[in-house]
């Protein structure tokens, strides 16, 4: 099978060269049996700790990329680190702790000395660093993928990758702006068992603008084409730009066929990402300007006074869209610099993982 959701003559996907599975939280994880994944990488993902424990498995990986769901398990995530160590009890036999945990710049803040221990990877420090991982908005999902393919493995297989959010579920209370809180333990459809959300725990409005997670698994799918072989083992998901698999045919045969995914659509240009949702306010404005001096122009083609009217509709246009330019310049500014105080931050804590290896050898 060619790369991604070309075609090929044998139209197969195999569990080689180094495989790895991204396990998603949608409901159609419920039909997964995690324990025959245990030879392979895999990669889970928020609070899927919650039924891991209740299984007695670990994911290879782990990775909580959004900065309030990140807080809110604080101490789950604190846990897994620990389990590492042996000094949050042992696990039960023949389960291996986690090898690596990809977590945000505040997370790793938060946790203080665990945020030290040499399998945490700050995400923040390794996208400012990476271009493969600067793709898109950062959700967990997409990222994770994006973040396994910069680690070498290929292929990889969506599991659990459902992409049919409900947006706010009963039993959540929007705290403030596009945070809400689970006030009240009821039915979640959004997720793979009952409690994964519990009562105190806080997250993001799953799609704050619209097509926020559909996007940014397309972003991914256009970074990994002709890359890394991605398949999706949910035919009914709206994730539809990856090819799909079948698992069971896959783990039985260590190979099975695909269908095509839909084709990916080209990244848009210059103009139409000036004019992204965070600046349509201001391009409206300016390109309303210009359209209403155009059509005064031509209902009276050489007035004087119209002309007037049309020159300074394309003066205001212009001056629109450099206003556009600026905050676009100011946006990557401020983004340059904080990616500045993440490296500086991220330096500090290699040096203390280098003096607290050094210790341990002393």
């Amino acid at each position: 099978m060619q790369k991604h959701t070309e075609t090929s003559a044998d139209n197969s996907i195999r569990l080689e060269p180094t495989p790895a599975f991204v396990l998603g939280n949608g409901p159609s994880l419920k039909d997964v049996d995690l324990h025959q994944l245990s030879p392979y990488a895999t990669l889970g993902m928020n609070a899927a700790y919650r039924h891991w424990d209740r299984i007695n498995w670990r994911p290879t990986h782990y990775a909580c990329l959004d900065v309030v769901v990140g807080i809110s398990h604080l101490d789950g995530i604190r846990r897994l680190i620990r389990e590492g160590r042996g000094s949050e009890g042992d696990l039960p036999a023949g389960i291996r702790p986690i090898g690596q945990f990809a977590l945000r710049q505040n997370v790793i803040d938060a946790l203080g000395p665990d945020g030290d221990d040499p399998r945490v990877v700050n995400f923040d420090a390794l996208r400012a660093q990476t271009a493969l991982l600067k793709a898109g908005s950062i959700t967990t999902g997409s990222h994770a993928l994006l973040w396994l393919a910069h680690l070498g493995f290929d292929p990889i297989f969506l599991l659990g990758i459902d992409g049919n959010y409900k947006e706010i579920v009963s039993g959540a209370r929007r705290k403030a702006g596009i945070v809400l809180e689970i006030v009240e333990q009821q039915d979640n459809p959004n997720y793979f068992f009952a409690d994964y959300q519990q009562p105190g725990d806080r997250y993001h409005v799953p799609n704050p603008r619209p097509g926020l997670h559909a996007g940014a698994w397309v972003d991914a799918a256009r970074e990994l084409a002709s890359r890394v072989n991605v398949a999706n083992g949910n035919p009914a998901s709206s994730v539809r730009v990856f090819p799909f698999v079948d698992l069971p045919t896959l783990l039985a045969k260590g190979e099975a066929p695909t269908i095509p995914g839909e084709p990916i659509q080209p990244r848009p240009g210059f103009l139409r990402s000036m004019l992204s949702q965070d600046f349509k306010p201001l391009a409206k404005a300016g390109l309303l300007a210009l359209l209403g001096g155009a059509v005064a122009g031509l209902l009276a083609a050489f007035d004087l006074t119209v002309l007037l009217a049309f020159f300074f509709a394309a003066l205001i246009t212009t001056v629109v869209l450099g206003l556009l330019l600026i905050v676009r310049g100011l946006r990557a500014l401020r983004t340059e610099t904080a990616n500045l105080q993440i490296q500086m931050k991220e330096v500090a804590r290699q040096s203390r993982i280098g003096s607290g290896r050094h210790r341990s050898e002393d």
